[in-house]
């Protein structure tokens, strides 16, 4: 089984960039400690004979062909509809700051 100590859950906390008190950290590491133990729990599970799957709904995606269809609009009369346009494109607002 893993052990974890103290300064190993303040230095996963740093790379972490979470922030922990000195008043909490024997907490912390006490329930870190107990998921490493159910992990390794985990590990010793025998699955032989069990096949790997990625989900267990049994639904599949319902995908169609695409399809290019000739619009009867033209740029221009896109462009009209547009409420800001500059040199023949429409601007929107930023998205990424």
């Amino acid at each position: 089984m893993s052990t974890l100590n103290q300064d190993e859950v303040a230095r996963i906390a740093r790379l972490a960039h979470v922030s922990i008190d000195e008043s909490e950290i024997g907490t912390v590491t006490d329930k870190l400690q107990a998921i490493l133990g159910f992990v390794d729990q985990l590990q010793s599970a025998d699955v032989s004979g069990v096949e790997p799957t990625s989900q267990v709904t049994g639904l599949v995606d319902v995908l169609r062909d695409d399809v290019v269809i000739r619009s009867e609009i033209t740029r221009d009369e896109l462009l009209k509809r547009a409420p800001l346009q500059t040199d023949g494109q429409i601007q929107v607002k930023r998205v990424i700051r």
